[in-house]
């Protein structure tokens, strides 16, 4: 797996290999990666020989930086999908959650599938959760460096 970086006028700027990378802890977590510049001045095209298969996840940024800050944007063409014109922060995160129990695949998820963008949250209109809310669940936490897990209702 490569990428190519170019210029706006499209002049290539660099190749560079993609190397795969795993995390020894989780050998769930793997895959290949690349440093990229968020912004509209460059097109990145990423290619295989034979193509980027649909089981594949492409992952660009960070939803949270686009729903706190401003949507990141690229130019982005992957070998073998079809990309929008220009991939945001916000593209399908749906392969997250995908697991038998709630019938998400985690194929044809990521960016670059015809999944759609994830919605945009406005964190200033979120109501900060109460930490020591669990609706009287953890009576033994009471010191003020502790808060109920209302998930296991331990302090």
């Amino acid at each position: 797996v490569s990428i190519q970086v170019y210029d706006l006028q499209g002049n290539l700027i660099t190749t560079a290999p993609m190397f795969f990378m795993i995390i020894p802890a989780d050998t769930r977590k793997q895959g290949f990666t690349i440093p990229i510049v968020a912004t509209l001045d460059y097109k990145y095209v990423v290619t295989r020989n034979g193509g980027i298969p649909s089981t594949w996840i492409i992952e660009f940024s960070d939803i949270v930086m686009g729903n706190r800050w401003a949507i990141e944007q690229i130019y982005l063409q992957v070998q073998g999908r079809t990309c929008p014109q220009i991939t945001t922060s916000q593209h399908d995160r749906r392969f997250i959650f995908a697991s038998s129990d709630n019938g998400f695949t985690t194929y044809n998820r990521g960016a670059c599938t015809n999944q759609t963008d994830m919605p945009r949250i406005d964190c200033k209109k979120i109501t900060p959760p109460e930490l020591m809310n669990c609706n009287g669940q953890c009576s033994n936490c009471s010191g003020a460096n502790q808060y109920c897990d209302c998930g296991s209702l331990k302090c």
